[in-house]
């Protein structure tokens, strides 16, 4: 079966998008506009560039990077990831304080001996899966593969996820089956990594363990997805996804494209039906 995309592969965050709202998917991937990004994803980006350091120098060493030299890269990460954007979005948070603010989590995950034990077999390992029936290859980058078949992925924010997006994530159930795929076995575990820059810093590890059953209905899903993608590309129809959680001006940057002029008329709602303020 011929399925089109911009590109000849797709990613999880493509599919990701596609499923929160085709349109939002439509300005990215299709009339490719970048949006100026609030500075936790590039915050991101270096955080990962920092702890691949450490993984890359333990998988040769047998231990750890010293906690300075992981902050230092990632001092150095974000000065390029900043380089990459003509704008981004600090909201309350000060450019200049943003390493001292990371650093700490950094900090934190080497206080509590995270994944102390555990020898990375795989450091940013590129995967591809692909069907018989489909013409389109889903990649991706798998950020470690422990020794005890522990697959792990790291993410930098502000606050702690919601147990069903950990549960819903596309991109653990790739690399669960792009593992079982080359290695013709479950890994043990699949999961993230959360450094949180709260006041008091705070590592938390969500790991999920998949059964075959689960990932023979993921497989099907994933089929459905491209399908879908395909026939918004050849047909041009991207509807608009109103309910999803992103869908107001403070999650989606392209509200003004897709809702002009509704902005005003969105903060007026949420004054008059949401929480109340205290005091």
């Amino acid at each position: 079966m011929e399925v089109t995309s911009p590109k000849d592969h797709i990613s999880h965050s493509q599919i990701d998008m596609y499923k929160r709202c085709p349109r939002q998917y439509y300005y990215r991937y299709v009339e490719d506009r970048i949006i100026p990004p609030k500075w936790i994803m590039p915050v991101g980006k270096a955080g990962h560039k920092a702890m691949e350091f450490n993984n890359k120098n333990k998988m040769k060493t047998g231990i750890d990077s010293k906690k300075t030299d992981v902050v230092e890269v990632f001092a150095e990460e974000w000065k390029k990831e900043k380089e990459n954007y003509e704008k981004i979005i600090y909201g309350e948070v000060k450019e200049k304080d943003i390493v001292s603010l990371m650093q700490k989590p950094i900090n934190e995950y080497f206080i509590q001996g995270t994944f102390i034990d555990n020898i990375p077999t795989a450091v940013e390992k590129q995967f591809a899966i692909r069907f018989n029936t489909i013409d389109i290859d889903v990649v991706g980058y798998i950020d470690v593969i422990f020794d005890n078949k522990l697959i792990n992925d790291y993410k930098f924010s502000q606050k702690s996820p919601a147990i069903q997006k950990i549960f819903s994530a596309e991109q653990l159930k790739m690399y669960a089956a792009s593992y079982i795929i080359e290695t013709n076995k479950n890994p043990k575990k699949v999961g993230f990594t959360y450094l949180i820059s709260t006041k008091v810093p705070q590592i938390k590890i969500y790991e999920i363990n998949y059964t075959s059953k689960f990932m023979s209905t993921f497989h099907e899903d994933l089929k459905e997805v491209l399908i879908a993608i395909s026939d918004s590309m050849k047909s041009g129809v991207f509807i608009r996804n109103s309910s999803s959680w992103m869908c107001n001006p403070n999650d989606c940057g392209y509200w003004d494209i897709c809702k002009p002029g509704q902005k005003k008329l969105y903060y007026e709602l949420t004054s008059k039906y949401g929480p109340k303020k205290k005091g």
